[in-house]
């Protein structure tokens, strides 16, 4: 009878030791202020998708802005003001390049201009592959994970009249141009142009969506 306790014991004891991964030691939020230029977006390793909280552009509530300075990351930890998840980034990189495909979710009336649709947040939320806030103009917690080559979304709206807004005319390059077209109730596709890293004018190419 000992032996048989001391067996369950020590089983006992290696399940408590071994319950966390080493994952979750991973904290997403390191190097996302004092220009350290990391984002706390989804990412899968060696992916081709990356889902990053976009927060650089459209009020005076925030502490940096794309705009204001060569500024080369879609997220800065100090700001406060979110206008979308942006698509395809580059994290750690000293030159403005991609953060661009920016999804907002909205409620009430249709409202175009970031300046006006962009939101506070809260509850903000990261770990690896995986990111979400709580808007508080809307109400609205999103919620970002991303695979190897596509992302997804899930935004819990309140009661009531909601939008999903996909802009394609903002990001961290220079903009040259985009086109989209409603497929079927489900399903949208299109290009856009952009420019490349450190704004090189020559250099544009075209993402799809």
């Amino acid at each position: 009878m000992r032996k048989n306790l001391l067996l369950v014991a020590v089983f006992c004891f290696a399940q408590v030791v071994f319950a966390q991964s080493v994952v979750d030691y991973v904290n997403p939020f390191i190097g996302t202020t004092n220009f350290g230029t990391c984002n706390p977006g989804a990412v899968c390793p060696n992916g081709m998708m990356s889902v990053v909280p976009f927060n650089v552009m459209g009020s005076d509530m925030n502490v940096y802005d794309k705009d204001a300075r060569w500024f080369s990351t879609p997220y800065e930890y100090k700001n406060s003001f979110f206008t979308g998840f942006s698509h395809v980034n580059l994290s750690g990189v000293g030159c403005p390049d991609l953060g661009s495909l920016l999804l907002m979710p909205t409620t009430g009336s249709l409202e175009v201009d970031y300046k006006n649709y962009g939101s506070t947040y809260k509850e903000e939320k990261a770990s690896p592959g995986y990111y979400s806030n709580f808007l508080e103009k809307y109400g609205i917690k999103t919620e970002v994970s991303a695979t190897e080559r596509s992302s997804i979304a899930r935004f819990t709206f309140p009661k009531g009249e909601a939008n999903i807004l996909l802009n394609l005319g903002e990001g961290l390059t220079n903009e040259s141009g985009a086109m989209v077209r409603k497929v079927s109730a489900t399903e949208v596709e299109g290009v856009k142009l952009l420019g490349t890293f450190c704004y090189n004018p020559q250099a544009v190419f075209p993402i799809y969506l």
